[in-house]
């Protein structure tokens, strides 16, 4: 069972997991599989734009048919995101689907036995605070370390809903958290709440993640992040090095009218991350730099705090694709000329 890490930080929302999507039987043995991302899926609708996030049962046989929860989820989001859904309607959207494709009487007799968790954690564009949101189909309280002013919750056929506005830091753990002892997750918690950035926080979970790998095969040792920032874009660490440069990569996107794209990788050439400043909430451009260079060079680039900031993942998309990017971001002299 994948380990969430969600966490509603100061000025950002980060959700985190490992990659490992199953143990697969092949001549008597189990072998882990681990995919990119598997389990994220961001969308915007009606103002709010977050991530969605899943642990638990990943796909079941009925009938023949194979049913993958991603799967659900994707389209759930896809349908809502057509009809503009406020956050309310989105999420009861999904659940009324994934009661649906559970309810059906082939599963009854080991329905029990299909436990999930969905981790939701972003930004409304009219509140100046993150929010979470937790579906469970095996959780029966709360899951807030300190409740909250702006806090809800239901229960559907199985399956309980948690809302919180986190107007102060919180951390939520999901999936195989048994794992983690008492006193590692405090820590994760203490370092939020005394401002530690998204970086810092996603390379926290990272080792976290790692560890728990260590304890059971069912978590990988590998690790994925997706920010949303308060200010700014859309931002992964997920990357790998390739002769030429790097490959990126990016989790699914649900646009607004329901358009999707991804999972997807695209390649980023090396002398391309060589201007601006690092923005206090960034995940690719500062892991770039810690694999890449030595603690004392790394220490003055994260001081640099002259020129524009450095894009994250989605703004360089938005230059590969678009040939634009907002102006308070370095272009590396790729921008389009203005018509």
């Amino acid at each position: 069972m994948t380990l969430l890490i969600t966490l509603a930080g100061m000025g950002y929302a980060l959700a985190c997991s490992d990659m490992r999507i199953s143990l697969a039987k092949k001549n008597g043995t189990f072998t882990p599989l681990d995919e990119t991302f598997n389990k994220h899926i961001v969308f915007h609708s009606n103002g709010v734009t977050a991530n969605i996030s899943y642990t638990g049962v990943a796909r079941w046989t009925v009938g023949g048919r194979t049913v993958n929860l991603y799967d659900i989820i994707s389209e759930a989001a896809v349908q809502a995101a057509e009809k503009n859904l406020a956050f309310g309607p989105f999420t009861l959207a999904i659940v009324e689907r994934i009661v649906a494709e559970l309810e059906v009487p082939a599963l009854q007799a080991f329905r029990s036995s299909l436990e999930f968790e969905l981790h939701i954690t972003g930004y409304h564009q009219q509140l100046p605070f993150p929010f979470i949101a937790v579906m469970s189909s095996y959780r029966r309280a709360a899951p807030w370390s300190v409740p909250a002013e702006i806090q809800q919750e239901a229960h559907f056929s199985g399956i309980s809903w948690y809302f919180k506005l986190a107007e102060t830091p919180e951390v939520i753990f999901g999936g195989s958290d048994q794992y983690l002892r008492m006193e590692e997750k405090n820590n994760m918690l203490d370092a939020v709440r005394r401002g530690a950035d998204a970086f810092n926080m996603a390379r926290l979970a990272a080792s976290l993640i790692e560890r728990v790998s260590q304890r059971t095969a069912i978590v990988g040792p590998k690790s994925v992040s997706i920010l949303l920032p308060q200010q700014g874009m859309l931002d992964t660490n997920l990357w790998e090095r390739t002769p030429t440069g790097l490959n990126a990569f990016l989790p699914r996107l649900v646009f607004p009218g329901g358009t999707k794209m991804g999972p997807s990788v695209f390649p980023i050439e090396m002398q391309l991350m060589a201007n601006g400043h690092l923005p206090k909430q960034s995940l690719f451009a500062k892991s770039v730099v810690v694999s890449s260079y030595k603690r004392s060079v790394r220490r003055r680039i994260f001081r640099l705090q002259h020129g524009k900031s450095m894009p994250g993942i989605m703004g360089l998309l938005m230059l590969a694709l678009f040939g634009n990017i907002p102006d308070e971001y370095e272009d590396f002299g790729l921008k389009s000329p203005k018509e």
